[in-house]
């Protein structure tokens, strides 16, 4: 939406903390199915989105917008809080592409406004996380890539997904993907394809005391994703930080080697 005033001239307020994550309140449910109505989408196929998640709860027996709203209110407000999520998407998949983008939008801004740790990316509901986070993780993915690590490209995408994850993120996995990917990195750079990273960390020819720091790193991550206990539970600031860290060295040390060449 270009015409919007605040976009028209640049203004935009500062972004709130985080802090709803493992939640959807009630009073900001309905937001999910008024954003696609106010874009055009008839309540009808509003019913037939949150029918794909919901079992039971909409009456379907009367097609009039006016008997069809309250249900749809009464059903967003009494599912539980994943499903809104999952009503979102479901929303995104039957809209046409102008609505899907303007839909995205709005949500993301609505998310953002009102303190949500997710956003809508691909008509997928992920984790957004901190600012640092948001560049880091996603602009490691797009270097490993054109740089040819693929699999480490593949672990970070995991990582993100384990984040993502609801109604519980995986934040054991999500370590276990990051230091996967930056584990996977350092074996090609090292020409060591068998050794775990604690044991490449002097190898990576890394700037002190980056090297102490990465290798302080891998014992912290072992204790939570390849040694976890009941008396060790890792956060999801920790989580989000190691995967943050992780993300960043792999996509450091990626860059030290040339791109490939097209023909490749």
């Amino acid at each position: 939406m270009p015409d919007r005033f605040p976009i028209r001239h640049g203004f935009q307020a500062s972004v709130p903390d985080i802090t709803i994550i493992q939640d959807f309140p009630l009073e900001h449910r309905v937001a999910v199915i008024q954003i696609a109505s106010d874009l055009g989408v008839h309540a009808r196929s509003l019913r037939r989105a949150m029918l794909r998640v919901l079992v039971t709860g909409i009456d379907t027996t009367d097609w009039s917008h006016d008997f069809i709203w309250p249900e749809l209110v009464n059903a967003i407000n009494d599912c539980s809080w994943w499903d809104v999520y999952e009503i979102a998407e479901e929303i995104y998949k039957i809209t046409d592409f102008h609505e899907r983008t303007e839909y995205a939008d709005s949500l993301n801004r609505f998310f953002m406004r009102k303190g949500f740790g997710w956003e809508m990316r691909n008509g997928l509901i992920e984790y957004r996380g901190s600012e640092a986070y948001q560049e880091v993780a996603r602009s490691a993915d797009q270097i490993l890539q054109n740089h040819g690590f693929n699999r480490s490209a593949v672990a970070v995408q995991e990582a993100m997904h384990a984040l993502s994850r609801r109604p519980n993120p995986d934040l054991p996995g999500a370590v276990n993907h990051a230091m996967r990917a930056l584990e996977a990195v350092a074996r090609v750079d090292t020409g060591n394809p068998d050794k775990t990273l604690g044991a490449l960390v002097s190898s990576l020819d890394l700037p002190r005391p980056l090297d102490e720091a990465v290798s302080k790193l891998w014992g912290f991550s072992s204790q939570y994703s390849r040694h976890g206990s009941e008396e060790k539970v890792i956060d999801l600031d920790e989580a989000e930080l190691v995967v943050t860290v992780a993300c960043a060295t792999a996509a450091f040390i990626a860059r030290r080697r040339p791109l490939p060449l097209p023909f490749e």
